[in-house]
């Protein structure tokens, strides 16, 4: 676990979750960052190493981190004597997203047939994301509507396939005269046609480009006109 800790990226959001069989008590001072101010029962060996094991790795015990009104939501193991509880059962963040967590307590229902208890953590993230929209490159094909220009190309594409016509082979495939055609093409279209220029669109959170923006704000003005 330690290793796949390591080689997951710190600014990633980090949940590890599970039956530690570990008591961590509730000494928040001594295991500052690592332990909540709500700890339950007394530690133990095992959960030393768990605490250790956070606090070497910047995670947080969230079961630790909220009151709770009932003692009841913090224990999540009862033995068979129906009087021994401990909070054995952990939910682990990393303390860069532990603000991201909105509660975390243990459930007594659903009945899972099981001595332990179901955890649930809330987390809330606001994801991200920036969207680009992709300029797609157009060849200028209204300059062949220029006779000149006409007369360059049919020069050039034919210039280009006898040449390579001469260097290919006869028995090529389907897929290799495809390419050769593609490839001369393509060739000729940069050298002579050039690329159309296309002009950006950004888009915002008010949603549309700002030229249709623009557009809407000019229709506007003139209705109120």
């Amino acid at each position: 676990m330690q290793n796949t800790v390591q080689d997951t990226p710190s600014q990633e959001l980090t949940i590890i979750m599970g039956d530690f069989n570990a008591k961590v008590g509730r000494d928040s001072e001594t295991w500052k960052g690592a332990l909540g101010k709500f700890g339950y029962g007394e530690e133990n060996s095992r959960g030393e190493r768990l605490l250790n094991f956070c606090l070497n790795n910047s995670l947080r015990v969230m079961n630790t981190a909220f009151y709770q009104r009932k003692a009841s939501r913090k224990w999540t193991w009862e033995a068979p004597d129906g009087k021994t509880r401990n909070m054995i059962d952990f939910i682990l963040v990393n303390n860069r997203w532990k603000s991201s967590v909105t509660m975390c307590r243990a459930f007594s229902k659903p009945d899972v047939a099981s001595d332990h208890k179901m955890i649930m953590a809330g987390i809330r993230i606001k994801l991200k994301t920036i969207q680009k929209e992709k300029i797609e490159k157009r060849f200028d094909v209204e300059k062949l509507e220029e006779d000149m220009v006409r007369w360059q190309f049919s020069t050039a594409l034919n210039d280009k396939w006898r040449r390579g016509k001469a260097n290919t082979k006869d028995n090529g495939t389907v897929e290799e005269t495809w390419k050769e055609i593609k490839d001369i093409y393509t060739e000729v279209a940069q050298e002579i046609l050039g690329y159309k220029e296309t002009e950006e669109k950004t888009m915002d959170i008010a949603g549309g480009t700002k030229d249709e923006r623009s557009e809407k704000g000019d229709e506007s003005n003139k209705n109120t006109d």
